[in-house]
């Protein structure tokens, strides 16, 4: 799926709560080459809402994610796909562990990790990430959605 991720980079209007990594062209240039290097995914396939993917090493994984205009009138349709996706993923690269963080303030944003399966394992994290704000620590539990 990396060139329709890719492509979709090039179009994705990100909705204004991820609004604030074009402030660091750097950081957007990493999410480019990590959907080059890594399992990336541009959900749905027509017209994409989030661009998402897992950054592995040894076991360990680690799921990013933006969303786009329009994202909150397709949670429904974007949800069951990428709840699939992670679930694959897991088993398909041998994860032993998946995780992701979460700007502490951002309830909508723990309230998605969950419905993706993930459990709140720690946090805050003080100044961690970009903006050096507190973020707090998911972990994923495979058959526990």
């Amino acid at each position: 799926m990396t060139a329709a991720v890719l492509k979709a980079f090039d179009t994705f209007k990100l909705r204004a709560c991820d609004a604030w990594m074009l402030d660091y062209p750097e950081l957007m240039e990493e999410l480019r080459c990590q959907a080059l290097a890594f399992p990336s995914y541009a959900l749905p396939t027509v017209d994409p809402v989030v661009l998402c993917g897992v950054v592995h090493r040894f076991g360990e994984g680690e799921v990013w994610m933006v969303t786009g205009e329009g994202f909150e009138k397709r949670v429904r349709e974007v949800l069951p796909m990428q709840r699939a996706l992670i679930a694959t993923m897991y088993g398909i690269l041998g994860l032993h562990r998946l995780q992701l963080t979460v700007d502490s303030r951002r309830r909508d944003a723990a309230t998605w990790a969950k419905h993706l399966g993930f459990k709140f394992e720690h946090g805050p994290m003080k100044r961690k990430g970009a903006r050096a704000i507190d973020m707090d620590l998911y972990v994923y539990n495979q058959g526990e959605i």
